[in-house]
């Protein structure tokens, strides 16, 4: 890590490199913001001689125009000329203006145009907020707006020129920035404040941006950081696709903590409101107003879960411990009373024990429990607490998941592949045969265990959940882990059949074969992209040997970007891996090169949003 100071102010330098350090090229400005720079600091400079530049620059006179008559420097009047908008607001304002916009165009020529909008939508909802916030605070809201907007613009490039470094950030277990100093030594907002320094920014501004993410300071030196500071740190906590968690499951609730003086409620209403009045409520847009009701629902959980303490009593059995969280629920180590018998409880998180899932939660489990293959985890008894949480208790299973097999030990042999497969798509079968799809296939949720005679017995978990969630019904939710995800579920999740789960078992098999992953986009949008114009390379160029040709071309198969050309049915793709005649099963391991092939977590996304 580089070095770094604390100052007499309380704030925190360190030795930040240029963007150019780092190996990323930016375009320069063009000569017409160049000449508008130095005009608008000339004393004795004229509003004509000042507008001459952009005059002859039709993009930079629109987005001028634009900000003069948008919600941070709307005039009374509508400003349809330079001269009227360097006249409205001043040399210096336009100056800040015409600088964002240069920089804006600037850094959006090197992204996907899918990326790029998507972050210019959460870069005008956080600078909208940022706006009324300071408002209410009596800050600058004009240099709110502009510094908000500008805080995380390279935040996409930097994912884009990082991507393997940005794809294990877990927001779960430490802050964006926090991830940043351990990774590189710096955060994207020091290189930020940097190149807005470089390009002349007003002080207030880099500043107000260099310390957006100094929440620690906020709460314990509240003096130390200036009103116009305050603001960005606040708008910050707003959620965004690079990062989701800023300050943990409870961001906009740390606002209020924080500040307490504003009326949380009425701001997130009036920037939802002003979004929607500028038509910038894109499709997909989750309101400020739902987030926060959302986050009130998860604390209301978490105080629910504090009441399961340890050897607390649900139905027949007693917990003992947590074994993990997931996305719908937390799953403990139990004992019967009286069997003392061991097994896994897992408790469904409070906003998920709608009406509507408490109505299907029966029907669902019992379903669930009537799969009659080994190579499922047993459901025993399921019920309701006396807090309101379902829950259902099933078996206990222990070993490891194929993640972690092939993270520690490398690439499986084709030996062991053929079993884990055949275990898998046999019990997927009898699931398709019942109608029954599994809805998340992943590397985390297949399990090798050790049975009783020493041979190794795959256990199929977290069966059904995606179905229990009850957002599937109108069609256009993705439910998954990124990149098992068929991409027809990603373009319309009304597509997906059993088709859809053969390719997610079979890139666990190409990932199993090779420690690779086929497709490395980390987004939904940019992974249907992927899977629809690149054909990944076949398992043979990772492993030179224990690869059958007949073995390496069914996988390929299994994951092509149209179903018509994978296993029509589970019970297909068994019968291809049955008649492989391979050697038998083994166990044992080959070293792999690759590294490590840790997959995103489960994520829900709306299609609509997935396509954009």
């Amino acid at each position: 890590m580089q070095a770094c100071n604390v100052g007499g102010d309380g704030k925190v330098s360190r030795a930040v490199p240029q963007i150019a350090d780092l190996g990323i090229t930016l375009p320069t400005a063009p000569e017409a913001v160049l000449r508008f720079s130095d005009l608008s600091q000339s004393p004795d400079v004229t509003v004509v001689a000042a507008a001459a530049p952009l005059e002859k620059d039709p993009v930079l006179t629109a987005e001028l125009l634009r900000y003069a008559n948008g919600v941070a420097f709307g005039a009374r009047r509508r400003v349809t000329s330079v001269q009227q908008a360097i006249s409205m607001m001043g040399l210096a304002k336009a100056r800040t203006l015409v600088l964002t916009a240069a920089l804006q165009r600037t850094v959006s020529t090197t992204l996907d145009p899918h990326v790029l909008r998507r972050h210019q939508q959460e870069a005008v909802e956080r600078a909208v907020y940022a706006l009324l916030l300071a408002k209410e605070l009596d800050a600058d809201a004009e240099g709110a707006y502009i510094a908000t907007l500008l805080q995380d613009l390279l935040g996409p490039v930097l994912r884009d020129h990082f991507r393997d470094e940005y794809m294990s950030f877990d927001g779960r277990e430490s802050s964006l920035s926090e991830f940043e100093l351990a990774t590189f030594g710096w955060t994207h907002a020091d290189l930020m404040a940097e190149l807005l320094t470089t390009w002349q920014f007003s002080t207030s501004i880099v500043e107000a941006v260099r310390s957006h993410h100094q929440f620690e300071r906020l709460a314990t030196e509240p003096a130390s950081v200036n009103v116009d500071e305050k603001v960005c740190v606040l708008a910050s906590l707003l959620s965004s696709e690079l990062d989701p968690m800023p300050m943990g499951l409870n961001s906009q609730w740390t606002i209020q903590s924080i500040a307490p003086e504003i009326n949380l409620l009425k701001l997130f209403g009036l920037t939802d409101e002003q979004l929607t009045a500028q038509g910038q409520d894109w499709p997909g847009r989750v309101p400020l107003v739902d987030r926060l009701g959302n986050q009130l629902a998860e604390q209301l959980n978490r105080q629910r879960l504090a009441q399961i303490a340890p050897n607390n009593q649900i139905g027949s059995h007693t917990l003992e411990r947590e074994l993990g969280t997931g996305g719908m629920g937390t799953v403990y180590l139990a004992r019967h009373v009286r069997l003392r018998r061991p097994v896994a409880v897992k408790m469904i998180n409070a906003e998920h024990c709608t009406s509507e899932l408490m109505d299907r939660f029966e029907s669902e489990v019992q379903l669930m429990s009537g799969l009659q293959s080994p190579h499922f985890v047993q459901v025993f008894d399921y019920g309701v607490t006396p807090a309101g949480l379902l829950y259902y208790v099933m078996e206990y299973v222990t070993g490891k998941t194929i993640e972690q097999l092939v993270n520690e030990q490398g690439q499986l042999q084709q030996s062991a592949v053929v079993r884990i497969l055949k275990q898998s798509a046999h019990a997927l079968a009898e699931a398709h045969a019942r109608g029954i799809l599994h809805g998340d296939i992943s590397l985390r949720n297949l399990m090798v265990n050790e049975a009783w005679d020493g041979s190794t017995h795959v256990k199929i978990v977290d069966f059904g959940l995606a179905s229990l969630s009850g957002t599937e019904e109108d069609g256009t939710i993705v439910s998954g882990t990124p990149p098992f995800i068929a991409p027809e579920i990603i373009r319309n999740p009304r597509e997906k059949d059993g088709r859809s789960e053969v390719y997610s078992l079979g890139i666990v098999a190409y990932i199993m074969l090779t420690g690779q992953l086929p497709f490395k986009s980390d987004t939904l949008r940019a992974l249907l992209t992927e899977t629809q114009t690149t054909k990944p390379a076949r398992p043979s160029c990772f492993r030179t040997q224990d690869l059958a040709p007949q073995l390496e071309d069914l996988v390929m198969r299994c994951i092509a970007y149209v179903p018509e050309m994978r296993p029509q049915s589970m019970q297909e793709f068994w019968s291809e891996l049955a008649q492989l005649n391979l050697s038998a099963p083994s166990t044992s391991f080959v070293p792999s090169k690759a590294g490590d092939v840790k997959g995103p977590s489960t994520m829900v996304m709306d299609s609509r949003t997935a396509k954009r």
